[in-house]
């Protein structure tokens, strides 16, 4: 048996259209290999990292991160994460910055969603890009704060994917 990606109804295996929803079963795009994601950001290193390379490593980073942001939490919501690098070197261009201050906020609400449907305790969130990374920057190290928040969210994550890749893993090795 399989189930639409759609509406997530169980169908026949050979149906090519979902009978509950309509779907066309064949244009699903096939998934390529999963992959572990990193589980070792470390705030630090992230810090220094940025500084000596004049924010290059900065925005390489956040890219990956919003990459594995999309991987781990699209299962969830099947919502796309704008990577990083699109939103800083073109619509913060365009629109004088205000674009970053969209795209934290709802990377931060998407990942603090996620860890939340997948019982993780969390206490991170668009509160905490607000408060720390917008209103912390007065005091100079809110900013700092926020990114080792953040850090320690998407470890979380990125954990948690993996350990569910893994088990899916033993499960299919099972099988066969």
């Amino acid at each position: 048996m399989k189930f639409c990606t759609k509406c997530g109804q169980q169908l026949d295996d050979k149906v090519t259209v979902c009978v509950h929803c309509g779907y066309e079963l064949d244009r699903d795009i096939p998934e390529e290999p999963k992959k572990m994601l990193k589980t070792d950001w470390c705030t630090w290193k992230f810090i220094v990292l940025s500084i000596v390379t004049v924010g290059i490593y900065y925005i390489i980073a956040m890219t990956k991160i919003s990459k594995d942001v999309h991987t781990a939490a699209y299962g969830n919501d099947r919502k796309a994460t704008m990577p990083y690098w699109l939103v800083c070197l073109f619509f913060s261009w365009l629109t004088a910055g205000l674009a970053l201050l969209f795209w934290y906020p709802r990377i931060s609400s998407r990942i603090a969603g996620d860890l939340a449907w997948r019982g993780i305790e969390n206490s991170f969130g668009a509160k905490d890009f607000w408060l720390w990374g917008f209103l912390g920057s007065i005091i100079v190290v809110g900013p700092f704060i926020y990114q080792h928040k953040l850090l320690k969210a998407v470890n979380k994550l990125c954990d948690a994917y993996n350990k569910e890749l893994e088990a899916a893993e033993a499960a299919n090795a099972a099988e066969a």
